[in-house]
């Protein structure tokens, strides 16, 4: 269940911010790329931009219902997994299926909740002159971010996944 409240929490977090931006984001010129420097290099109008941040989100969630549906109820042959024996053998499958679908539910929840920050700096790079995001909270967002991830996914296979830790 955690997996798809998860996902639930994470899609209303990214659809709010999404209604926040539109209610805020001019007609016209509004910015749909950065560049590495955090300025904006594309723009476009509201609509574009909304309907791709729409685009965005919907296939971010898409992904994660799959994988979650995937680690539930697909086949466990192409599942990379530590001690893969160990979880595939006996009465041990449905419980490295739940271990899956909540990892990956989490992972992506994550990921949808990370992305919501795009329209709000969106907004906030309407706010400077020329239009951009500062450099340090672009790349200081995305490096925390990533670092996280890199974190869960040591912590994962060193010892979500172990069999001793098996209860």
């Amino acid at each position: 269940m955690l997996p798809w409240i998860a996902l639930a929490v994470s899609g209303l977090v990214y659809a709010a911010a999404v209604w926040w931006s539109t209610l805020r984001l001019p007609a016209d010129g509004v910015p749909r790329h950065f560049d590495a420097t955090g300025a904006a290099d594309a723009f476009g109008s509201r609509s574009d931009v909304v309907g791709g941040f729409v685009l965005i989100g919907a296939v971010m969630l898409g992904i994660g219902v799959a994988a979650v549906c995937l680690a539930r109820w697909g086949s466990l042959r192409l599942v990379n997994v530590p001690h893969r024996a160990y979880w595939l053998q006996g009465g041990r499958t449905p419980r490295l299926r739940r271990m899956l679908a909540t990892d990956l539910g989490l992972l992506l929840s994550a990921t949808v909740a990370f992305l919501a920050v795009i329209p709000l700096a969106t907004v906030f790079a309407l706010r400077s002159e020329p239009a951009g995001i500062p450099p340090a909270l672009l790349w200081g967002a995305v490096g925390a971010f990533a670092a996280a991830v890199i974190a869960w996914c040591v912590w994962l296979g060193r010892y979500r996944y172990h069999p001793a830790r098996d209860r």
